[in-house]
């Protein structure tokens, strides 16, 4: 089952450049999940974020190899 964060950046908007929230942009976010906001309608987890920036040149498929031997230690 896909995990999905609704990642809130209003508090950032003025700190913010456009390539960094373009679709397809990979970013490194650090925040709080709203407790608040967890029994909405919507899917995923809520979070508030506080800080923001470009995560550069993502290698996928070192990542997605990464993900799954994390999964496979348990």
């Amino acid at each position: 089952m896909p995990a999905f964060a609704n990642v809130n950046i209003e508090h950032l908007l003025e700190s913010v450049k456009r390539h960094e929230v373009e679709v397809g942009s990979w970013l490194n976010v650090i925040g709080y999940v709203d407790r608040e906001k967890v029994n909405e309608k919507e899917k995923g987890v809520h979070v508030q974020a506080i800080a923001l920036w470009d995560a550069g040149n993502v290698d996928v498929g070192a990542y997605e190899q990464a993900v799954e031997s994390r999964k496979e230690a348990g």
